[in-house]
């Protein structure tokens, strides 16, 4: 069982390191794409020749993909809330900043300054290619955007949570 756990854990962190370089070295345009395809395409395939190619036993690489599975799901999901320059970290940061005098709302306010979290969001679903823009200016949802947005409308659905909260 300690070889399906350090397998399982162990792809996972090399396909981390893997990330880690493509985002810093080349680049990556569209990272919703780059995450399906270093977390699930290439394991995917990374896991098939390991059962074909090798005496593993072949309960043990199931084990060892499901506990990968489950721990790349759980990454891609909290990738783009961890990635946004989320306004409650920027307050935690600003108070930090301030050390032991503290900062009043007044002084959080002005530290947080212009907010364009909105654009830059707008700017990425669109690069991802997850939202266009027809003639009129209007926005979209593309094929990938539409899929997202059944997803999880379905899984909010069933956690029992109400649209635009939560």
């Amino acid at each position: 069982m300690g070889s399906v756990l350090a397998a399982g854990v162990g792809a996972f962190l090399v396909l981390l390191a893997v990330q880690v370089f493509l985002w810093r070295v080349p680049g990556v345009r569209r990272e919703m794409l780059g995450l399906a395809v270093v977390y699930l395409l290439l394991p995917f395939f990374v896991f098939l020749a390991a059962a074909l190619l090798t005496n593993t036993d072949l309960l043990d690489l199931i084990l060892a993909g499901f506990l990968y599975l489950a721990l790349a799901c759980g990454y891609i999901q909290t990738y783009p809330a961890l990635r946004e320059d989320i306004p409650s970290f920027r307050i935690l940061f600003a108070i930090d900043a301030a050390g032991p005098a503290g900062l009043s709302e007044e002084g959080v306010i002005a530290a947080l300054g212009a907010d364009n979290l909105l654009f830059k969001k707008m700017d990425d679903l669109s690069s991802d290619r997850l939202i266009g823009v027809d003639a009129d200016g209007k926005l979209h949802l593309l094929p990938a955007g539409r899929f997202l947005a059944i997803v999880f409308r379905t899984y909010r659905k069933t956690l029992g949570l109400q649209r635009g909260l939560g």
